[in-house]
């Protein structure tokens, strides 16, 4: 009899969600995490009395109608965690002066209009071609059991029609403005590419998690998310391994059979679920022919953006150092 039905490879935001879903609706779950502590991208840590997070910093879509809400709701972990609405989305450094991204969608619609007058006319039909997008997404994507007839609306085909084109293409069919699109995919780095390399739906949906549904902090950060999402899978009958790092993934005839650890014990499952990075996910798998498209797409890699982050603790407000909003775009 196998240990789990279902065995999670790494703890990051994505497997705790797979994981505690899945508990939900009544699989024993076993989660193996090499890290001390469950999260990923999604952990707090402390120094000299300061908590820090991570990377998490502001969630979207946690408004009842949103994507995010709903996850969280299904994985039942919404009544547990404390979001904290966001005054604004983010700034963005603008001609010598900050300007505060608004989250809701209208007010966007609005500063833009203000900052672009003689965009007015094309700002309107941007805004409304991403409301046709949202529920493209949400009928194609979100709802499977959308008709023929339905998948056929002018909401899917520009859901269709924008999945095959970058960000800038969608945003140059309306407006053919730099300074507009500078301003308006102030998020790019967020994402790894540039807007004349990054997919369309990267960019949009996101983006309408963000000024559709809201943008949120989390009352005590995210490793509070992530804690949460570990009582849950427990709470199901399922666990949680931290410290355990994986030696090996053991395929036979095809398909994954077992896991074995670093310190020599063996996990067997019925359905396994990869969520570390594929290249370490390659160089674990035994005894199994990958296809060779698929094996070149994932060992030969292109160079993403860098990143450096500083983590700086103040005894003041940050008013009092000049410091405006708490989240600034700075292009150059």
């Amino acid at each position: 009899m196998a240990d789990f039905d279902v065995i999670i490879l790494g703890a990051g935001i994505g497997g705790l969600t797979c994981a505690s879903r899945l508990a939900q609706l009544g699989f024993k779950v076993g989660v193996f995490e090499k890290h001390s502590v469950p999260g990923g991208y999604a952990t707090n840590f402390r120094r000299r009395g300061y908590t820090f997070d991570v990377s998490l910093h502001a969630i979207g879509g946690l408004d009842p109608a949103g994507n995010t809400h709903n996850i969280l709701k299904y994985c039942g972990v919404l009544d547990k965690i404390t979001p904290i609405k966001k005054e604004i989305a983010f700034g963005v450094e603008y001609k010598n002066q900050i300007i505060s991204i608004p989250n809701n969608k209208d007010d966007y619609e609005r500063l833009l209009t203000k900052l672009f007058p003689d965009e007015k006319i094309a700002i309107h039909k941007l805004f409304r071609a991403i409301e046709k997008f949202s529920r493209g997404f949400q009928k194609l994507i979100l709802n499977p059991n959308t008709s023929l007839l339905e998948n056929l609306s002018l909401d899917c085909l520009t859901f269709i029609q924008w999945s095959e084109k970058t960000t800038e293409q969608i945003l140059r069919k309306y407006i053919n403005n730099e300074n507009f699109i500078y301003l308006f995919t102030a998020l790019w780095p967020y994402y790894g590419l540039p807007p004349k390399q990054l997919s369309a739906l990267y960019f949009f949906i996101p983006w309408i998690s963000y000024h559709m549904h809201g943008t949120y902090y989390l009352e005590g950060g995210s490793q509070n998310l992530s804690n949460t999402m570990v009582e849950v899978i427990k709470e199901k009958g399922g666990q949680v391994y931290l410290n355990a790092e994986i030696e090996a993934i053991n395929c036979k005839q095809g398909k994954v059979n077992n896991i074995s650890l670093k310190n020599g014990t063996t996990f067997t499952a019925s359905f396994f679920v990869s969520n570390i990075n594929p290249q370490t996910t390659l160089k674990l798998t035994t005894h199994y022919n990958y296809p060779e498209k698929y094996l070149k797409r994932v060992t030969t890699p292109t160079i993403g953006c860098s990143l450096s982050q500083l983590y700086i603790a103040l005894d003041c407000h940050p008013s009092v150092l000049n410091i405006p909003d708490e989240e600034i775009f700075y292009g150059d």
